[in-house]
């Protein structure tokens, strides 16, 4: 780590608790138990920079759930008063940049941790979720270079900080064995795991990853290199399932592009449909279903377009409607690329983008009217992927083009602070249980589909177990594999001290 981040580590403090609630919930999942919950929510508040704390705060809002106890139905009307049990906690970290924590209650990870004891926390990261960064807080900072510095500050990095604040709050009265944690990381959420490994492995009890750790030590050129490979590939797939979609594409395309406003359709959020914007909608080929909503709605614009040779005002509303998932807040905007700049001197300077310009089938992100004169009529048009974002973007979607400016200048910065230690991962002691599941665009790596990179070269981590999960895996059964080699890792520790 930079002597910057070991200095910042000292500077932790307990998160300040707010205010809290909590409730019991009770279910009956057979017919002779009932199942005792108690669910609590929590708001806390943390420093926006550690270095700084006078600078201003942040809130960050978070929710947990544990199992008070399990009683055959007739032997009692409510769960015990004993509260005194220190059950762990399990911390999930989603998706990140940019998307709050789910619902607690209906993920699958909840019942799967709460049968072996845990207490699961679900923690909104910074300026997402119920406490966003908005525009007009960042726009009120005025110069785009404070704007800048502000987004610099909601890294993951910065993220772990938060969580070891809230740690040192909610395990202050907990006994010394039980103030360690367990992470679960899904997708960029396996970052955020990682950055904390690295960084405070002594308050870790393990971790679990699922997902993105497959770019742990790879530059943004590495990760968009590797992803428009797979993306190409889930285009391909997805002409394959839906072959008449390679002239409805063209067709509907050119419509926009001859379009009286210079290849722009207005929208009812004010922006501009354009030919650009409407092939970034391959965000949604990473999830699930996302075919299926990719060919459903241009199915309807070919309807429009048969019946009245113009794009409808539902139609438009039912693009907005799939398209704002993209970029939920301004977080998941503006600092996709700047997650993967892991040290200083890195520079992202806009990967995604350059990465496309050099593929043939994504000639639109340079020039949308000049690619379809040239590009042949027969050939498939393709869309960009999750975490993608382009210039064009920015002069497109009303809310983010007051911070063009402030996203160029993260993009050619390369002063940023270390996300995580390679050498001290080697070194790691904290049992680490991965799942690599291939659904995923950012697992695209290995000698099958990066033909120059070895084996020894992929990321090093310490008392990693892994396995791989076949494509179209229920999240519910990756996760109880996950638990299973936890399980058996436990068993063979057991028998080991025998």
């Amino acid at each position: 780590m930079s002597a910057g981040v070991e200095d910042d580590a000292s500077r932790i403090y307990p998160a300040c608790l707010l205010r809290s609630g909590e409730w019991i919930s009770i279910s009956s999942p057979s017919s002779t138990q009932q199942d005792w919950f108690r669910a609590t929510w929590m708001t806390f508040r943390v420093p926006t920079d550690y270095r700084n704390p006078a600078a201003g705060s942040l809130l960050l809002f978070g929710r947990s759930v544990e199992k008070i106890e399990t009683r055959q139905i007739g032997t009692g009307t409510g769960p015990a008063n004993d509260t005194s049990t220190q059950k762990p906690y399990l911390v999930y970290l989603r998706d990140w940049p940019g998307l709050s924590s789910p619902d607690i209650w209906t993920h699958p990870l909840t019942a799967v941790a709460l049968d072996r004891g845990y207490q699961v926390l679900c923690l909104d990261y910074r300026g997402t979720g119920h406490f966003q960064l908005t525009p007009d807080q960042l726009f009120a900072l005025g110069n785009p270079r404070r704007q800048a510095n502000l987004l610099r500050l909601f890294r993951p990095d910065r993220i772990v900080r938060d969580l070891e604040a809230v740690r040192l709050c909610l395990t202050a009265e907990f006994d010394e064995d039980n103030k360690a944690w367990s992470l679960f990381g899904q997708s960029n959420g396996a970052l955020v795991a990682i950055s904390y490994l690295s960084w405070k492995p002594e308050v870790l009890r393990e971790v679990f990853l699922m997902g993105d750790f497959g770019v742990i030590g790879r530059s943004a050129d590495e990760v968009y290199a590797a992803a428009a490979m797979d993306l190409s590939f889930r285009n391909g797939l997805f002409y394959t399932m839906y072959p008449e979609d390679v002239h409805h594409m063209r067709r509907i395309a050119e419509h926009i592009d001859k379009s009286a406003d210079r290849g722009r359709i207005p929208l009812p959020s004010r922006g501009k449909l354009t030919v650009q914007l409407f092939l970034s909608l391959g965000f949604a080929f990473s999830r699930p279903g996302g075919f299926e909503k990719v060919h459903d709605l241009v199915r309807r614009l070919i309807s429009d377009l048969d019946g009245f040779d113009c794009l409808s005002m539902h139609s438009l509303f039912a693009f907005e409607y799939e398209f704002i998932s993209l970029f939920p807040n301004l977080v998941s905007a503006l600092l996709p690329e700047a997650t993967y700049n892991y040290s200083n001197g890195m520079i992202s300077n806009w990967a995604a983008h350059r990465r496309l310009l050099t593929i043939p089938n994504y000639g639109w992100v340079r020039n949308a009217s000049f690619f379809l004169w040239s590009w042949g009529k027969d050939q498939p048009i393709y869309f960009s992927g999750e975490k993608m974002v382009f210039p064009f973007h920015l002069h497109t979607i009303p809310k983010l083009k007051p911070f063009l400016q402030a996203a160029e200048i993260l993009a050619l910065n390369w002063d940023w602070d270390d996300l995580y230690d390679l050498e001290q991962l080697k070194g790691n002691q904290v049992p680490v249980y991965a799942a690599r599941c291939w659904d995923e665009t950012y697992m695209s790596f290995g000698p099958s589909r990066e033909p120059h990179r070895d084996d020894e070269e992929l990321p090093n981590i310490g008392c990693l177990v892994e396995c791989h999960c076949p494509p179209g895996m229920e999240l519910e059964d990756v996760i109880r594999q996950l638990f299973k080699l936890r399980d058996a890792n436990a068993m063979t520790d057991a028998e080991a001290e025998h």
